[in-house]
């Protein structure tokens, strides 16, 4: 469109007419409408061969008069010399009135102008004034903005908006991903200024933007997989490439995310985070679930369901918590890589810490509840000035000894430091194993969720995940050992040890 110019309206401005009688509608009911509508103030056709749509709305015109000028282009005009059909539109040429050459006729006559000359000087006089009120028409489509400029400033036709900038490329919105990386700068434009009142729609939208996807019947469909009955595949890749090339970890990386491991680090850290799931003794919550269910008879899937059915947001689905926590902090900064050391990693988490000191003091004085850090101490690992997770260590050690970092994981070290020196804690808390998860995976999804290709909420889950497959595995494990060495309905409380909280009472 000339400079200055944007669809005019909220509504759609393409639109199909004539040609099928069932589902569309003649030309000269869609320029009925368009006249009426104030926001459109100039019309452009794109004409076919085929039938007499044209015809019947230029007459119309002749007859009723019609206030709002036209840019005509006119394609197909090579069927009239050769049997050949151009298209839905070429296939009902049914008369000398149906054909290109007679339509461009009809429209020049209507016009009283010849085609638009894109190197003649148009000078504006009231003949100029009076015959492009009615319109013009070009001999290519790449004139149609030229020939729509020439009407505008010929008829003094309010623009949308100011054009104070020479004609370029001004792309709202740029995101070329992996690729930007390695495209010389001239290949690679900035993000140019969105005019009003588009700018504070597209605000309003980005707000909002990628909390969900767009939804649809999803019965028998899935991005995830799919099977054309020869190739079972995981988002786009043969089962049995994977199969023959690829690890594990790196089939539920992709299954999980859309994407392989950008590496072996990632591929081995998310690796990790399984590992360290699979168990923390026979007495945590998760485990006992198995057990349980493994002394009441049941069968090796019932016990590792009972093993997911333990897991919940204090035990297992912390990470979770800490995804949502870690993007409240990072989620606006600019950060490309979570694994170059980014400076302001210690200012942003005593900054943390004196939030949660307020919001401890405020509580405790409304003697209300308040909201805890999501991953901090353990009930194992608690006993001495400094405590650590010996899992999430492992996990810390690797990433500092392949010459990396992981931001996210720096951010809870320096906080449980800082909750210390702020008065919070009378020790340092250790950073546990949910926390080491949520960072790892948070890294992992990182490049995706900052290009928006990947949901917020997708990424919040995705660690709790991870811990749930490990401990499902390793209740497997527990189920096998309890299964072999226990007896039946060993885990039932024995009625002595039973202590009833109310006091008989009769009928």
């Amino acid at each position: 469109m000339p400079p200055g110019w944007e669809p005019p309206s909220e509504y759609p401005f393409g639109i199909s007419t004539g040609k099928d009688k069932l589902i569309l509608f003649p030309l000269k009911d869609f320029l009925t409408l368009a006249e009426k509508d104030e926001n459109t103030k100039l019309i452009v056709l794109y004409v076919e061969p085929g039938g007499t749509y044209e015809h019947d709305a230029i007459e119309m015109m002749c007859e009723k008069g019609y206030s709002k000028p036209i840019v005509v282009y006119v394609a197909g005009e090579i069927a009239d010399k050769h049997s050949i059909s151009l298209g839905h539109a070429g296939a009902v040429v049914e008369c000398k009135k149906s054909t290109a050459s007679a339509k461009k006729i009809a429209f020049d006559d209507y016009f009283g102008i010849e085609p638009f000359k894109i190197d003649k000087h148009y000078k504006k006089n009231q003949e100029l004034t009076d015959t492009l009120s009615r319109g013009i028409r070009v001999q290519a489509l790449h004139h149609i903005a030229r020939a729509a400029t020439l009407i505008v400033n010929t008829l003094g036709i309010k623009k949308d908006f100011s054009s104070t900038k020479p004609i370029r490329l001004n792309p709202w919105f740029v995101n070329l991903g992996e690729l930007g990386k390695v495209l010389p700068s001239e290949l690679t434009p900035a993000s140019g200024t969105i005019p009003e009142p588009y700018a504070s729609q597209v605000k309003d939208q980005m707000e909002t933007f990628l909390k969900g996807m767009i939804r649809q019947p999803m019965r028998n469909a899935s991005h995830a997989s799919s099977n054309d009955g020869a190739t079972p595949r995981i988002y786009g890749y043969s089962l049995m490439d994977i199969m023959k090339k690829r690890s594990l970890m790196a089939a539920l990386v992709l299954y999980w995310t859309g994407e392989l491991p950008k590496n072996e680090f990632e591929e081995k850290l998310a690796e990790m985070t399984l590992i360290a799931s699979l168990t923390n003794g026979p007495g945590t919550i998760s485990a006992q679930g198995v057990k349980l269910s493994t002394s009441a008879g049941n069968t090796p899937n019932t016990a590792m369901i009972a093993t997911l059915a333990t897991l919940g947001i204090i035990h297992g689905g912390n990470g979770a918590q800490a995804v949502k926590y870690l993007l409240n902090y990072f989620g606006n900064l600019d950060i490309e890589d979570p694994y170059k050391e980014y400076p302001e990693v210690r200012e942003i988490a005593i900054k943390a810490a004196a939030e949660f000191k307020n919001r401890k003091l405020q509580a405790k004085e409304a003697g209300i509840e308040y909201e805890r850090i999501p991953c901090l101490g353990h009930p194992v690992f608690r006993g001495d000035p400094v405590n650590y997770d010996p899992r999430e260590q492992v996990i810390y050690k690797f990433i500092k000894d392949s010459g990396r970092t992981n931001i996210f994981l720096d951010f809870f070290h320096h906080l449980v430091q800082g909750l210390k020196d702020n008065g919070c804690t009378t020790k340092v808390l250790a950073v546990n194993l949910d926390a080491a998860i949520a960072c790892v995976w948070l890294g992992i999804c990182w490049r995706q969720i900052r290009e928006k290709q990947m949901t917020i909420t997708r990424a919040v889950d995705i660690p709790f995940i991870a811990f749930a497959v490990g401990r499902a595995a390793g209740g497997a494990g527990e189920f096998l050992d309890h299964q072999d060495y226990g007896t039946e309905m060993d885990m039932r409380v024995p009625v002595s040890e039973c202590k009833g909280l109310t006091r008989p009472r009769k009928l």
